[in-house]
């Protein structure tokens, strides 16, 4: 094999004389595809008793919690299983509904207790560090870029950094057109630093050389070598998809999304475990909802798609700078106090002040 690989590799040097060296390096290595295919592994088969035995026994020593990722997210953890080791999954939104920043947020929680890799492909990775910093400090992107900070907040800068000292999160802005590249590095922080979660973020800003005029089918080959790499290293793949733009000339309020508005996706909601979309109705113009509820600072999370799993959704609550998203609490008070004004009203009727204390605002006077 060793001679004939070589004869192979000679061949393309000679039949491409005047080839530039991306074209050179893009022929051979789907030489060395078909021959890496040529060693894959194939498992023996098993019977189904022999595979029911062990699915008991691993359910009767909750085995099956070690391949549970905990999110962080109460909504995610209980009524919808979690994330699991060997899954691909996808987060698939609009622009301007937020999903790099919920990726950073998944990230930072579930960094907590796993190895994190991330890889960022829509941005560089200085900006998704400023992504990371603005999560855990709760200043907004354009603060971050301002660099106008008093001392006070550059202590809770300092905190920020503390705590991002203390989560394995490995990020990576290259790779993004070259899937051997990629997955070697995956293995690469697999093996060192024993990562469990490989975020990628977003597909459609990856590439492969292996499909030149069929955007469709490249996608779908990159969903294929992610879920692989997902299943044969037994990791959490998490990935961010856009979604055309045609959702955003559907008439009337039908601006939730759907499988058809998947970019490019020939097949990725087909291959995926789980598909998630984010959707934020005050970012069309609604105000209320169906049930007549306000939409302010609310982001819907739909599970669409859940092999092992519920389907549904859940709400979340984002922060006035978008940076963090946490449990939705319908009691939360959307209206601002003036306290200056408080004192004054007290001073006019103290009957004000016993009020106030009764519905326990946390206000002092």
């Amino acid at each position: 094999m060793q001679a004939n690989l070589k004869n192979k590799i000679e061949k393309i040097l000679s039949d491409y004389p005047n080839a530039d060296e991306k074209e050179i390096f893009n022929r051979i290595e789907k030489v060395l595809q078909d021959v890496r295919s040529q060693y894959a592994h194939v498992k023996e088969s098993k019977s189904i008793a022999e595979l029911t035995r062990e699915k008991i026994k691993n359910i009767s020593l909750k085995k099956n919690l070690e391949n549970v990722i905990k999110t962080g997210f109460l909504a995610i953890d209980s009524s919808f299983g979690g994330f699991l080791l060997g899954e691909l999954n996808v987060i698939a939104a609009r622009p301007g509904m937020g999903k790099t920043q919920f990726m950073v947020n998944l990230a930072l929680n579930i960094s907590k207790t796993q190895p994190v890799l991330y890889f960022t492909f829509d941005l560089p990775e200085e900006a998704l560090s400023s992504r990371f910093i603005s999560a855990l400090s709760g200043y907004s992107n354009s603060k971050m870029l301002q660099l106008n900070f008093s001392i006070e907040e550059e202590q809770q800068l300092l905190l920020a950094e503390e705590k991002l000292k203390e989560s394995k999160i490995f990020i990576n802005d290259s790779c993004n057109h070259i899937i051997s590249a990629f997955k070697a590095e995956c293995e690469k922080q697999i093996k060192t630093n024993n990562v469990k979660v490989i975020f990628v973020d977003c597909i459609q800003m990856m590439g492969q050389s292996k499909y030149y005029n069929n955007r469709e089918f490249e996608v779908s080959f990159i969903c294929r070598e992610l879920k692989n790499i997902a299943k044969h290293n037994n990791v959490c793949v998490i990935i961010s998809s856009q979604l055309n733009r045609m959702l955003e000339n559907r008439a009337g309020g039908a601006k939730r999304p759907m499988f058809s508005d998947i970019r490019e996706s020939g097949s990725i909601e087909y291959i995926a475990d789980k598909v998630i979309f984010l959707y934020r109705p005050a970012y069309y113009g609604f105000e209320v909802d169906e049930n007549n509820e306000p939409t302010k600072n609310r982001m819907e999370v739909i599970f669409a798609k859940n092999r092992r799993g519920a389907l549904g959704e859940f709400k979340l609550f984002v922060d006035e700078h978008f940076t963090k998203f946490s449990e939705f609490d319908n009691s939360k008070n959307d209206f601002n106090f003036s306290e200056d004004r408080l004192n004054e009203m007290v001073e006019k009727n103290p009957n004000i002040k016993n009020m106030i204390d009764k519905l326990d605002l946390g206000l002092s006077f």
